[in-house]
């Protein structure tokens, strides 16, 4: 038992991993950097495999299990001639706390669509894309993301400004619309 009571996780360690393959040009990102882009730099099609497992991993209250969660993603980014290049994405999701957690317990989708310009305007390129994601957990209280973005990307991942409407949609709750406007800097 922990503090007052309480559960808490052992000394186990996480266990993680993941195996890419690239069909074409690989990706090229440092340690698999997960940017789902490369900005149109090259031709990608890959697809990916990842896991991890820790033992008494998820904790309540009043339980302790084993934490599982695994995907399969795919990534295709296509250059279009001098117009520019077209990404699409794909993944699948599925998580397992042994019953102790049910809303975290369940599975994920997530695919997207994006497209940058070849032409600069200014310092960079603008690159719109869509994004749905959707949990299905054991709880039944499902939630469904839409996001609508444009990028405007001034030098690859080091320097971009985000423009993203978000419409989020969970089960037995209202919707919640948010505008999110970010900045990225890299050194």
């Amino acid at each position: 038992p922990g503090v007052g009571g309480n559960l808490t996780t052992g000394d186990e360690l996480l266990y993680a991993g993941r195996i890419q393959y690239d069909f074409w040009t690989p990706n090229g990102a440092p340690a698999y950097y997960t940017g789902s882009t490369t900005f149109g730099a090259v031709d990608v099609l890959s697809i990916g495999v990842a896991a991890q497992y820790q033992k008494d991993g998820s904790v309540s209250t009043t339980k302790v299990g084993d934490y599982t969660g695994w995907n399969i993603d795919a990534l295709l980014e296509k250059k279009l001639g001098d117009s520019g290049a077209v990404t699409l994405e794909a993944a699948y999701y599925e998580y397992d706390t042994d019953g102790v957690i049910t809303s975290e317990d369940g599975n994920a989708y997530l695919a997207g669509i994006g497209y940058i310009f070849s032409d600069k305007v200014g310092w960079g390129q603008f690159q719109p894309y869509f994004r749905y994601q959707k949990f299905e957990p054991d709880n039944n209280i499902e939630t469904k993301q839409y996001d609508y973005g444009v990028n405007y990307v001034i030098d690859s991942f080091n320097a971009k400004v985000s423009a993203t409407y978000s419409k989020t949609e969970v089960t037995a709750t209202p919707d919640v619309d948010k505008f999110v406007v970010g900045l990225q800097l890299q050194f």
